[in-house]
């Protein structure tokens, strides 16, 4: 079985209806994004088809796959162990797929908080994931109002501005490794 099978295989047997539709809408704008900004169309397709298999598992059996194959976890991923799906999908990906592009293991394993390492197939599915349209955080007006900036760049600080608002008007700290991407980025961005 090559690896699209295994990945469709993986997406229609084991997710449910609900994450099926939000697996295949990011994957639409994961891979537009990589069309639109020049970036591998396969491997946005890979990142974004595989980056929730292991969403719907519960808090405990993340925290016993991460334990029992000595992953390292961030202090949040600690204490909201369902963010460790992003870290357990990803080693999944490499140790059952035997995939190992880093740009798609690190686009999937820091496709929930963001990271400075991710790069640019990171910053196309951490939008897709964000901006699906079966999300209710957010407008198709807002929607439109992202995907119309000008980079990749550009459009991952405007959802970190509306996420660090979100989080200090609610008293939740950000990740240091996402409020780190985020400094980079403007830093970028203002040039």
């Amino acid at each position: 079985m090559d690896l699209k099978q295994i990945i469709l295989q993986e997406v229609e047997q084991n997710l449910s209806p609900a994450r099926r539709e939000h697996t295949y809408a990011s994957e639409r704008i994961c891979t537009g994004l990589a069309r639109r900004f020049a970036l591998d169309p396969e491997a946005a397709w890979v990142a974004a088809m595989w980056h929730d298999t292991a969403r719907e598992w519960k808090a405990e059996e993340l925290v016993s796959y991460v334990e029992s194959r000595q992953l390292e976890r961030t202090a949040l991923e600690k204490k909201v162990p369902m963010l460790l799906h992003s870290l357990a999908a990803a080693h999944r990906l490499k140790e059952e797929c035997s995939y190992e592009r880093d740009d798609v293991w690190l686009a999937v394993r820091w496709h929930t908080t963001g990271h400075p390492s991710m790069g640019k197939l990171g910053y196309a599915l951490y939008v897709a994931d964000f901006l699906e349209p079966h999300r209710e955080h957010i407008t198709d007006g807002e929607r439109e109002t992202i995907l119309s900036k000008e980079s990749l760049e550009q459009m991952m600080l405007e959802i970190y501005r509306r996420q660090f608002s979100f989080f200090s008007k609610n008293d939740i700290s950000p990740e240091p490794a996402s409020l780190h991407l985020y400094h980079l980025l403007k830093a970028k961005v203002q040039g």
